[in-house]
């Protein structure tokens, strides 16, 4: 239990964290995950190196102050906490996530083959992590709820086997993923395209709010406290 933590001018009481003995990463001292980011509205400005924190106190769905042009996107937690949304990839509907510790976005290597029908280059295979040999492509099209984000380049990687895609009924037998054993979607939007656009995300509605990085209006809403 930590008794004070300060994000910005953002302070939480008794915050729950778990203690990591073995830390591989020496640029940071830990990882904020969801169960803190929930209690506040987050705005992610990165193309600008920007992060904003914002109280949850404000009118449902008054927290865009930057432009009058943006999607709202909705979504549920997952099972390890990760944002979970409909997206779309080359027309194809699928489950996504916004994965900020990832640099390269990821498209499931068998998500890819199979429906979405990318013909995958070969010829150029990359390491990638624990999960085998991926592979680096231009895509036609990513769809965050109406706002399109042309060519973007993903990572074609395997996932692990984690259910008998049979069992599974509803979004999850559509696309394999959301599965009882590990709560894997098939899409990680990584920093690559989130340096793109300008995302707001509001736990309490549980909606993300989305827009290209340099959209502006001169009509815009003041900016929420």
């Amino acid at each position: 239990m930590i008794p004070s933590l300060t994000l910005g001018r953002a302070e939480m009481a008794n915050s729950e964290m778990a203690v990591v003995p073995n830390w591989r990463n020496p640029q940071t001292v830990g990882n904020f995950g969801s169960d803190l980011l929930q209690k506040l509205d987050v705005e992610l400005d990165l193309a600008h190196r920007k992060i904003n924190i914002f109280s949850q106190d404000h009118c449902p769905g008054a927290v865009v102050y930057w432009t009058d042009n943006y999607a709202v996107i909705p979504f549920t937690f997952g099972r390890w906490g990760n944002m979970v949304f409909r997206t779309s990839v080359n027309g194809v509907a699928m489950d996504g996530t916004i994965s900020t510790g990832r640099a390269a976005s990821t498209l499931d290597l068998r998500t890819a083959k199979n429906r979405v029908g990318i013909d995958v280059d070969t010829s150029n295979p990359i390491a990638f992590g624990d999960e085998g040999v991926a592979y680096k492509m231009r895509l036609q099209k990513l769809d965050l709820g109406g706002l399109a984000v042309m060519n973007p380049e993903m990572v074609l990687a395997p996932q692990p086997e984690c259910a008998n895609p049979s069992t599974l009924k509803g979004t999850a037998a559509v696309d394999g993923y959301e599965k009882a054993d590990c709560g894997l979607v098939p899409l990680d939007v990584g920093t690559d395209v989130l340096k793109k656009l300008r995302i707001y995300i509001s736990s309490k509605e549980k909606k993300i709010y989305v827009s290209g990085a340099d959209a502006t209006s001169a009509a815009a809403a003041d900016k929420p406290q």
